[in-house]
């Protein structure tokens, strides 16, 4: 079942945008998540207990969807990335659940360095807390920020 989050707080935002060499003007804009379970979209068979799909739309009007299975994937890509560096490239991830903390955790690593996404939901399941962690592949950034979601119904949403 889907689930809808819309970003309430956040700290280091900034920041983190600033060491991707993004604008880091850009974490003033509020962005909602909508968080699926992820199915093969050859097959239509569900990928498993933890595996998502999140479709994202900022204020900006930034839209996009990425799939996260779980265990390590490559992810390419074409074109400049200011988080992935110059492509065509790959990332290789690599996404765990932990069903008793409520955690999944994206860990990437591209060109440019290293980067962990741990999203956890506390036990009411109505706040997602993000915490982002970028290190730079020469060792000169290393930056956090957390973010914090609250579950909103997505009828709200349309």
């Amino acid at each position: 079942m889907a689930s809808g989050c819309v970003q309430k707080r956040k700290r280091n935002v900034f920041e983190y945008l600033e060491a991707h060499d993004m604008d880091g003007n850009r974490s003033t804009a509020t962005y909602v998540q909508v968080w699926d379970t992820t199915t093969d979209e050859a097959t239509n068979t569900f990928l498993g207990e933890g595996a998502f799909t999140v479709w994202t739309v900022s204020s900006t009007g930034t839209k996009r969807k990425l799939s996260y299975p779980l265990g390590e994937f490559v992810e390419k890509y074409e074109g400049e990335s200011n988080i992935f560096g110059p492509g065509p490239g790959e990332v290789h991830r690599k996404a765990t659940w932990d069903m008793s903390s409520r955690t999944h955790e994206v860990t990437s690593t591209s060109q440019l360095g290293f980067e962990s996404t741990t999203r956890t939901t506390d036990e009411s399941g109505d706040w997602m807390t993000c915490v982002r962690r970028y290190r730079k592949k020469d060792g000169s950034v290393d930056v956090s920020c957390v973010e914090h979601f609250e579950r909103t119904s997505l009828k709200s949403l349309s």
